[in-house]
C-alpha cells in the first residue's frame, strides 16, 4: 500500500511538472534559437580565421614572389655593372694598343731616318719582340676572362630561374589550396 501511495504521489509530481513545463515552452524554444545563434558565430569566427590564415598565406606567397623578383633584378644590375667593366677593360687595352703602335712607329721612323748602328736596330728589335709577347699574352688572357665571366652568369641566371621557378609553383599551391577551401 505505502508503495502504491508513493506512486501516485510521483505521479502527481510529474503531472504538475508537466502542467509548470507547459508555460516554459517558448523560454525554452528561445533559448534553442540562441544557442542555434551562438553555434552559428562560432562557426562563423572559425571560418574567419581560416580565410585570415588563408590570406597570410597568400601574402607571405606574394612578399617571397616579391623577394625573387628583386633578386632577379639584382642579378640584371650585377650583369650591367659587369658588362661595363669589360667595356672599360676593352677601351683601356685599345689605347695601350695605340700607344703601343704610335711607339713603335716613333721608333721605326727614328730608326730608319737617322744613321744608327747595327746594334741599336738589334735592340729596338728585342724592345719591339717583347712588347709584341706581351701584347700576345694579355691577349690571351682577355677571351679566357671573358668566358669565365659568361659561365659565372650563366650559372647565376639559372639560379635565379630556379628560386622563381619554385616561387611560381609555391603560388600555384597556393591558388589549389584557395580553391579548395572556398569550395
Amino acid at each position: 500500500m505505502l508503495e502504491l501511495l508513493t506512486h501516485f504521489v510521483g505521479l502527481l509530481v510529474q503531472l504538475l511538472d508537466l502542467n509548470f513545463s507547459g508555460s516554459n515552452i517558448a523560454l525554452k524554444f528561445l533559448d534553442l534559437v540562441v544557442e542555434d545563434e551562438l553555434e552559428l558565430f562560432e562557426f562563423l569566427s572559425l571560418l574567419l580565421e581560416v580565410v585570415n590564415s588563408l590570406v597570410l598565406v597568400t601574402d607571405g606567397g606574394l612578399t617571397l614572389l616579391n623577394f625573387a623578383l628583386l633578386r632577379v633584378d639584382l642579378l640584371t644590375q650585377r650583369v650591367s655593372l659587369l658588362d661595363k667593366v669589360i667595356k672599360l677593360l676593352l677601351l683601356l687595352m685599345n689605347v695601350l694598343l695605340g700607344l703601343l703602335f704610335l711607339v713603335l712607329c716613333f721608333l721605326v721612323v727614328i730608326g730608319h731616318e737617322s744613321e744608327l748602328s747595327l746594334a741599336f736596330h738589334t735592340s729596338i728589335d728585342d724592345l719591339g719582340k717583347l712588347l709584341l709577347v706581351l701584347l700576345l699574352d694579355t691577349i690571351n688572357v682577355l677571351p679566357s676572362l671573358v668566358l669565365n665571366a659568361f659561365t659565372l652568369i650563366l650559372v647565376l641566371c639559372g639560379k635565379n630561374l630556379a628560386v622563381l621557378s619554385q616561387s611560381c609553383s609555391f603560388s600555384l599551391l597556393l591558388l589549389k589550396l584557395k580553391s579548395i577551401f572556398c569550395l
